[in-house]
């Protein structure tokens, strides 16, 4: 059982004005994110019993934020290439602009 579904990472790891999609949240990466990161830091028996929903407040308050920023950074090479309707676009640094305070 996955700790955070696609459209919670969208809501809590993104801006509001992020043009990102749940359904470009896979499974996969969700998954990927709680075995590389969560199971690890509270090892596998809490682990377990949060996947069993034995502590739902604590997930949702503490552990859903951080596990959506996890899956972000899953996600980042996949989002640093756009398709649309003229083909993939991966940005590059000569399309940024320079900005500075001075």
């Amino acid at each position: 059982m996955q700790l955070i579904q696609p459209e919670e990472v969208v809501g809590l790891a993104f801006a509001a004005d992020d043009p990102i999609d749940p359904a470009n949240v896979r499974e996969m990466r969700i998954e990927a994110a709680q075995l590389r990161y969560i199971r690890p830091a509270f090892g596998d028996a809490m682990y377990e019993s949060m996947r069993q929903e034995r502590y739902p407040e604590f997930v949702y308050t503490f552990v859903k934020p951080a596990l959506a920023h996890f899956v972000r950074y899953e996600l980042i090479v996949e989002l640093a290439v756009r398709s649309a309707d003229r083909g993939v676009v991966r940005p590059s640094a000569e399309e940024t602009t320079r900005t500075s305070s001075a």
